[in-house]
């Protein structure tokens, strides 16, 4: 959390792409990382580690004053699942660094059918190009 909120608000986002050595010495992101203290809510830590990340955050601004937010469930959870889209944008995100446009195109429809494949041949040939 002292890395990725910095870099969320610096960057507008939170991907691979901000999981770099440049992100990281970034002096911007390194400058809120400076102002940036954790703390475990007593009402999370009765609950122990239970898989779904709840997380309270409160932020102190300059202009706006405090700012809160609470989210029970981390999206991606069976209970909280990633949209179709969602999916397909996360797989692209962390496929494009290692397969082509074209090969990732071939891909997706065959991953999100792979109940209705006779084989999965067709995708290991892709993945292994």
């Amino acid at each position: 959390m002292e890395f990725s909120l910095p870099a969320a608000i610096v960057y507008g986002e939170l991907g691979l792409e901000q999981f770099t050595d440049h992100c990281v010495k970034d002096p911007r992101v390194q400058s809120l990382m400076q102002r940036i203290s954790l703390s475990v809510d007593d009402e999370f830590a009765e609950l122990g580690f239970i898989g779904t990340a709840p997380v309270k955050l409160t932020l102190k601004t300059r202009n706006k004053g405090i700012i809160f937010m609470e989210n029970r469930m981390a999206k991606g959870n069976p209970e909280k699942p990633l949209s179709h889209d969602e999916i397909e944008e996360k797989f692209r995100a962390c496929a494009s660094k290692v397969l082509a446009f074209d090969e990732i195109n071939q891909l997706i429809p065959r991953l999100f059918n792979l109940k209705s494949q006779h084989s999965v041949k067709s995708v290991m040939c892709l993945l292994s190009h």
